[in-house]
Formats: C-alpha cells, structure tokens, sequence
C-alpha cells in the first residue's frame, strides 16, 4: 500500500512540475533558450535567496517562475514578451469602445474611455506606464463604473 502511495505522489509531483512548464512557456515560449545561456544563470547568482527559489525551487509554480524571467529579461533589456505587448495595445488603444449605462459609446475625441475594471487588471508597472493617461482621464471624466 505505502508503494502505491509513493507512485502516486511521485506521479502528482511530475504533473505539477509539467503544469508549471505549460504555464511558464505561455508567458515566455523562449524560456527553452533562456535556461540554456550562461547569462541567465549568472544573473541568478546575483539575485537575492528569494528570487534564485523563484529560479531553482519554484517548480511546481510556473506563475512565480515567469516573474522571475520578467525581472530577467526587463535587467538585460530584452523585447517585451507578447503578453506585454498585448496589454499595452489594450490600455493605450484609441478605438476601444466601452460599455457604459447599457449603451455602447466610442471614445470622444479619440481619447480612450476607462473603466474601473481596467486599473483591476493592471499590473504595478502598466499602472505606472499608464499613470499620466489616467490621471488626464480622471480630470476629464472618462473614467467609468462597471
């Protein structure tokens, strides 16, 4: 009985780990390269303790281990990863329209109109990016409730 246990959780811990690698290959489908340089790896030596678990420990959390990737890839000045890209065409983008009131409304003057759920969404760093836009659309009114 104590084998089969054994097998089972041997089996769970390897679907885990391959989960972890699907999740982490969506966010950086170059992650295969990355692993493989020299770079990559001294820069981790050079990390703190919590980011080299991030790195090294972390292989059942492909969330955790993309973030450090991101830190990886922002330090050496790498291309922005398609997923950042496709948040800054959606938060800087001219054409959305919005829903607002059960009616649907382009944006006024090609300025682009907020919703609250928007900022729920961001990151820290899309926030910041976004900062100044936000602020201009606060004063302007074109931000709106869900």
């Amino acid at each position: 009985m104590q084998e089969e246990v054994n097998s089972l959780k041997k089996a769970n811990t390897a679907l885990s780990q391959r989960e972890a690698q699907l999740e982490l290959s969506k966010f950086h489908p170059d992650f295969n390269q990355i692993k493989e340089s020299d770079d990559f790896h001294n820069w981790a030596d050079t990390q703190p303790m919590e980011i080299k678990k991030w790195v090294y420990d972390s292989t059942s959390d492909g969330k955790l281990a993309a973030r450090a990737v991101d830190l990886y890839k922002k330090d050496r000045g790498l291309g922005l990863d398609k997923k950042a890209t496709e948040d800054k065409k959606v938060t800087q983008g001219a054409d959305l329209l919005v829903k607002t009131n059960e009616q649907i409304q382009p944006p006024t003057n090609n300025k682009v109109i907020f919703k609250s759920s928007d900022f729920e969404k961001m990151s820290d760093a899309e926030f910041e990016r976004n900062e100044k836009s936000i602020l201009t659309a606060q004063r302007e009114g074109r931000i709106t409730r869900d």
